[in-house]
């Protein structure tokens, strides 16, 4: 009996001591709640500074970023280059590939974009050059409404329910461009503009307003053909043999011109490409002058070739207005 008597006095008394030890705590927890008000009223609000904060899945995948500046995006496991340094907010699926986000770039474009699997989905956009708007695209990037705001105020709203690339041998007047009928191909962005798809629609808006007003044939698509480092672009076995022997014979060096590198531009004729500016008023391909010069130093010029209706005609055209140019008693 004095046995279980001590033991239950014992166990009450390791309780009264825990009892102490947990209001004791309880105190101190209230002196430091009681006092906290008023150290926040004399201290500053702390802040987290970071440049990157990444928000993990269960499986340790990133799906939220903010970062400053954000890595380059990863679709289907491939990385692409952003148009310029760019900060914000990165959205990604469950294998890391980004479906989205906000940025602001160093160039100062401002994008809210969701993506499809396949490419962009919707996309809003205000960029350094005075244009905003928002697009809607089909899965394989292809725009099916756009709703723009220009530089000089102009609002249009275009909407592509086909969606579909022109057949060669397809003109493109400047009606249909106004219209939104044919449209930049934005995957061709990356390669030719740096990813500033809104920069190629406008050239091609402005490229077809400079073939219309200089009188000239409309933008045709053309079949691929004349491929540089193909055989289309070989000279014909007999011309380059008798080109060779007048070599030979004559102690007279052959010259070869090279055109339609520029691919914001068509270069009909050997002389001058199609167009020499931009939308914005840059230059962006130049008269072939020094060639010019050369031709007009001859007292005689014989032009032959294929293509009579565009390559050979617009460089008769061209060399009739040079020689009118430097002295009109030539060309009679």
């Amino acid at each position: 009996m004095d046995a279980l008597l001590n033991q239950r006095i014992g166990t009450l008394e390791r309780r009264v001591r825990m009892l102490r030890i947990s209001s004791l705590v309880l105190v101190l927890a209230l002196i430091f709640f009681a006092v906290m008000p008023s150290a926040r009223s004399t201290t500053p609000d702390a802040h987290l500074r970071v440049r990157s904060l990444e928000v993990v899945d269960e499986h340790g995948v990133e799906r939220i970023r903010i970062a400053a500046p954000l890595p380059n995006p990863v679709s289907g496991g491939k990385e692409s280059q952003r148009r310029s340094k760019s900060y914000g907010i990165q959205l990604n699926d469950a294998s890391g590939n980004e479906f989205g986000g906000f940025t602001i770039a160093d160039d100062g474009a401002l994008v809210a974009c969701f993506d499809w699997a396949q490419g962009e989905a919707t996309c809003m956009f205000a960029m350094p050059s005075g244009e905003a708007g928002f697009e809607v695209k089909a899965p394989k990037e292809k725009t099916r409404g756009q709703l723009l705001l220009s530089p000089n105020g102009d609002v249009g709203l275009t909407l592509n329910d086909a969606g579909e690339h022109p057949q060669p041998l397809t003109p493109v007047a400047l009606e249909d461009v106004e219209k939104g009928v044919w449209k930049v191909n934005p995957a061709v962005a990356n390669s030719l503009a740096n990813g500033n798809y809104m920069a190629l629609q406008n050239h091609l808006l402005h490229y077809c307003r400079k073939l219309s007003e200089q009188g000239k044939y409309l933008l045709m698509i053309w079949p691929y053909h004349s491929i540089l480092g193909g055989i289309g672009h070989c000279l014909v076995s007999a011309v380059e043999e008798a080109l060779f022997f007048h070599n030979l014979a004559r102690h007279s060096q052959t010259g070869f011109e090279i055109k339609g590198g520029n691919p914001l531009t068509e270069n009909y004729s050997v002389l001058r490409p199609e167009v020499l500016d931009s939308a914005d008023g840059r230059p962006i391909a130049q008269k072939n002058t020094r060639f010019i010069q050369k031709l007009l130093e001859f007292d005689a010029v014989v032009i032959a070739g294929q293509a009579k209706s565009h390559c050979v005609a617009w460089t008769i055209d061209d060399l009739l207005s040079e020689i009118l140019e430097h002295d009109a008693k030539l060309a009679q």
